[in-house]
């Protein structure tokens, strides 16, 4: 049986509307039913909107859904506001700012993606920011590389892996092993890395939570499971001396920013962009 790497990505030149379906609409009570343009570009990254013509330097923002920010509108999403105030405020740090979320990534996913289809472009910054998969992945015992159909590394996969709990998982070093690795690609092509911790809504409350999760016990263990990944990435940036954003310190608690738990609504994503402006302008200048 012919097997390939899953290179988690978006089409190439593509431009398409997304809807969300009847399931989000329920269990998002604030989400817009309405269509939402994605387009890409010639490597499969989220286009901006804003049709700039030229930059001298590329940045490029790397998770998950949470970056991919599908249900907000092209120009709202955080990566486009970002790349609008470098041009605004003359800075010229981060150029062209490509978003290269893609829904159920992880970080290995994230890896894939690095080594293969980045690296060549030679972007002066990538964002890293830890995707909230990576938590649910230390459900599977062989975590990162899993035989799960939907967070599988290689395929076509069984489907087979079974979803057990976080005990034990949580504590392995993968994740921190796969953020080093990381790293020391930035480091070898000299590409300015920043990590970014993993934001969420901690508030189980309402009709804003408890539609998505069966009980408040299944919500609240995966957030103690992301808080220790986040503590990973923390501590993994103090022992590299890599610079850190951290949205959860910022953000995490505030549902008003969020549709669910972990997307981001328009206020959201212009609080986050605003927050990645200053940090990454901080430190750059």
């Amino acid at each position: 049986m012919k097997r390939s790497i899953r290179l988690k990505e978006h089409s190439l030149n593509s431009s398409r509307t997304i809807t969300p379906s009847g399931i989000q609409l329920e269990q998002c009570p604030s989400l817009l039913d309405k269509g939402y343009v994605l387009n890409t570009d010639e490597n499969g990254f989220i286009k901006s909107g804003n049709l700039f013509d030229h930059a001298d330097r590329t940045t490029i923002m790397l998770g998950d859904s949470f970056v991919e920010s599908s249900f907000l509108d092209e120009k709202n999403r955080f990566p486009s506001i970002i790349e609008r105030r470098d041009r605004e405020f003359g800075s010229k740090n981060f150029g062209r700012v490509l978003n290269a979320g893609v829904s159920g990534s992880t970080s290995l996913n994230l890896l894939n993606c690095l080594i293969n289809k980045i690296v060549p472009l030679k972007p002066s910054i990538i964002i890293f920011v830890l995707p909230s998969n990576d938590s649910s992945v230390h459900r599977l015992s062989t975590t990162y590389w899993n035989d799960s159909e939907y967070y599988s590394n290689i395929i076509p996969s069984s489907g087979n892996d079974a979803v057990g709990g976080f005990d034990g998982n949580l504590q392995r070093p993968d994740f921190t092993r796969i953020a080093e690795a990381i790293l020391e690609i930035c480091n070898i092509f000299n590409i300015q890395l920043f990590f970014s911790t993993c934001a969420y809504a901690g508030v189980y409350t309402g009709d804003f939570i408890p539609n998505k999760y069966k009980s408040k016990a299944w919500f609240e263990e995966n957030i103690n499971a992301r808080k220790l990944l986040n503590e990973k990435l923390r501590t993994l940036s103090i022992i590299k001396k890599v610079p850190l954003i951290d949205l959860e310190v910022k953000i995490s608690g505030d549902n008003s920013l969020f549709y669910d738990d972990l997307h981001l609504n328009e206020t959201g994503s212009f609080k986050v962009a605003e927050f990645f402006f200053e940090e990454t302008f901080r430190i750059l200048r």
